[in-house]
């Protein structure tokens, strides 16, 4: 990955910490999404910036379902689906 999707999953991984329950267990479904996210937004060509926004502790809060959940999980879902459709239209075509 590009550096500055390495200090984003530091950061990501950081503000995350404190949803995990004693194990950690519960976060490592939204960890594997999130890196999955970047590794392909990565290879994309999409910058930090299109994926994250300017708000990775919000951003960290919506995937745990924390407060401001709605607005940060819809862009990522949004996200997702954009890259699986280019995705499709690039084995179709």
């Amino acid at each position: 990955m590009p550096a500055d999707y390495r200090t984003a999953w530091e950061q990501i991984k950081v503000h995350l910490s404190p949803y995990s329950d004693f194990t950690g267990r519960n976060l490592m479904p939204i960890l594997d999404g999130a890196l999955g996210l970047l590794e392909e937004t990565a290879a994309d060509g999409q910058s930090i910036q299109e994926v994250l926004g300017d708000d990775v502790r919000g951003f960290c809060a919506a995937l745990a379902g924390g407060e401001g959940a709605r607005s940060y999980r819809d862009r990522w879902r949004e996200q997702l689906n954009r890259n699986v459709a280019r995705k499709l239209v690039q084995l179709g075509g």
